[in-house]
C-alpha cells in the first residue's frame, strides 16, 4: 500500500508564489529547467505565470513617462487600471488609439 504523507502536495503562499515568479523572469531560463531547480512542478510554475499576467500590472520602482500632446478638451474617458495607474483620454481619442493602448497594456498567457 502506497504511503500517502509522501504524496502530500506542498502549499505556497502569495508572497512565495510571487517571489518564485519574479525570481523565473530574472533567471532566463527556461521554464522547466527552472522548475526543475526550484522543486516546483512545471504546471504550477506555468499556472503562476499565467494569472501574474492576468492581474493589473504591477507598478516596479520608478517609472516611465508617456509624454502626450496637451488639450483644452475635456477627458471622455477615464480607466483605473489600479491605484498606481489611470488612463484619461479626451474627446480626440480614435478607436484604433484606444485599442492600441488596451492591447499595449495586456499580456497573452
Amino acid at each position: 500500500m502506497k504511503d500517502l504523507s509522501s504524496c502530500s502536495r506542498r502549499r505556497f503562499t502569495a508572497e512565495e508564489r510571487a517571489h518564485f515568479v519574479a525570481l523565473y523572469r530574472q533567471s532566463g531560463l527556461r521554464q522547466g529547467a527552472f522548475a526543475r531547480q526550484h522543486g516546483i512542478k512545471l504546471g504550477t510554475l506555468q499556472q503562476w505565470l499565467c494569472r501574474r499576467k492576468t492581474q493589473p500590472p504591477s507598478i516596479g520602482p520608478g517609472f516611465q513617462e508617456l509624454i502626450v500632446p496637451l488639450t483644452s478638451s475635456p477627458w471622455a474617458a477615464q480607466i483605473r487600471l489600479s491605484q498606481e495607474m489611470t488612463i484619461q483620454l479626451g474627446l480626440e481619442a480614435t478607436g484604433q488609439l484606444i485599442s492600441q493602448l488596451l492591447g499595449s497594456l495586456r499580456r497573452p498567457c
